[in-house]
């Protein structure tokens, strides 16, 4: 078909992204502005999002019609948290021996990667990787050192080859 982009053909069709902890829900309409469906979720978008209250969360992401992947970027300052480590966590595990994709996304010093639940990922289950880069990478203006924890490392490297560099 004339004039469509292989990268984004079909996105429509597809639950592509559910992001949690979306704060200013950038993925996320970078994502809407392509043509895919997604679904941001935060506490600063209602009150019925508290990720560490909605005791409903972990059944509906098993229950609910699969995402090609799951983003959760917990909140600066919230990361050392276990409880809320402890969540995602369990989140990942789920959505993994479901065969389906997760990104989390933390700033690489941040000490939500030392809590255990999250430690322990990378080393119990097989095809996750973790993965630094600076987000110049995906168009920041500012250096910002961050690391993934995720089963989908070619996707993302795709995405970013996708991006124009810069000089």
């Amino acid at each position: 078909m004339l004039g469509v982009d292989p990268r984004t053909d079909g996105i429509a069709q597809r639950r592509v992204l559910l992001e949690v902890f979306a704060g200013s829900c950038q993925l996320s309409l970078a994502f809407r502005r392509a043509g895919a469906e997604i679904e941001a979720y935060d506490i600063s978008l209602s009150e019925e999002q508290d990720f560490l209250e909605d005791e409903e969360f972990l059944e509906r992401l098993h229950k609910d019609p699969p995402w090609e992947v799951v983003h959760f970027a917990p909140p600066g300052g919230e990361t050392g948290n276990s409880a809320l480590a402890t969540k995602v966590a369990l989140a990942v595990r789920m959505l993994y021996q479901r065969g389906h994709g997760f990104v989390i996304e933390c700033a690489a010093a941040d000490p939500f990667w030392k809590v255990e639940a999250i430690s322990q990922l990378a080393d119990e289950l097989p095809g996750v990787d973790a993965l630094g880069l600076d987000m110049t990478e995906f168009g920041a203006q500012a250096s910002a050192q961050v690391q993934l924890l995720t089963n989908r490392g070619s996707w993302l490297a795709s995405m970013s080859r996708a991006l124009p560099r810069k000089p």
